[in-house]
């Protein structure tokens, strides 16, 4: 029974997503929203009755997210939380046989590649898309495979302002290959971190995959390190020079099966 009411579920879940996040600079979500949330999914979800929870992947809002779901909807869910490179190895181990019905996550790029795969629902409308902001309008995909929840800040180079001076530090991520800055660079680690993951995605887009292969070799033959956050990197001061890597777009999309 899951799978036969997942359409409605998403419906409401992404429609109460887009919510909180087109005020996440704003206001928080009113009381007003909610009630209106819960009205469309009543009356769009008639008499379903709910057999299993609606399962969510995310790595973020897993201590809110069943409460406001289940205030806003009726329905019961059940989350399965984990950093960006968790989630996404789960969802690729179940591939076939998915176990989540909705992915929350800081990686556009990932949830996009599912799409490509046959593993979402593609072209589906959410009611409030409108309630979006410009420029995320511009992030929904034209297959329609997710809608964006919130986004970060670009990737930034900061450096500590005691070992370098303005015009000593690297203003752009190429001068980061300088000799000088050897063994000085540090950045999250893709593998761990799902807002490195982008960042890295974007050296390669940029660069193109023999560029952007080459300036990371680079970068690790000068010492680049890396880990899991920034917060390491700040504490043990090993690095003086950070490449900050919150730099995707939260979005939220749907398993087909």
């Amino acid at each position: 029974m899951r799978h036969n009411l997942k359409k409605v579920l998403f419906v409401s879940a992404a429609a109460m997503m887009a919510l909180t996040a087109c005020s996440t600079n704003e206001t928080e979500v009113t009381e007003a929203q909610i009630t209106a949330a819960q009205t469309t999914v009543n009356e769009e979800a008639g008499t379903a009755e709910q057999e299993k929870p609606l399962v969510v992947y995310l790595n973020d809002f897993d201590a809110v997210i069943p409460d406001m779901f289940k205030e806003a909807t009726g329905y019961d869910v059940e989350v399965v939380s984990g950093n960006g490179a968790e989630t996404m190895s789960r969802i690729a181990a179940e591939k076939g046989n998915p176990q989540w019905d909705v992915v929350w996550i800081d990686s556009m790029y990932d949830v996009y590649n599912l799409s490509k795969e046959g593993e979402l629902m593609t072209d589906f409308e959410i009611e409030n898309a409108e309630n979006l902001t410009d420029f995320s309008k511009t992030l929904v995909p034209e297959n329609k495979c997710f809608y964006p929840t919130g986004t970060h800040a670009a990737g930034v180079l900061v450096y500590r302002n005691d070992v370098y001076s303005a015009d000593e530090a690297p203003k752009t991520f190429e001068e980061l290959t300088d000799a000088k800055y050897a063994g000085q660079v540090g950045m999250a680690d893709p593998g761990v971190a799902a807002p490195a993951y982008p960042l890295a995605a974007y050296f390669m887009d940029n660069m193109g995959m023999e560029g952007g292969q080459e300036y990371f070799t680079a970068m690790f033959e000068q010492g680049l390190k890396g880990w899991v956050n920034l917060h390491i990197c700040r504490v043990s001061k090993p690095c003086t020079l950070a490449v900050t890597s919150h730099s995707s777009t939260t979005v939220t999309s749907h398993s087909v099966s």
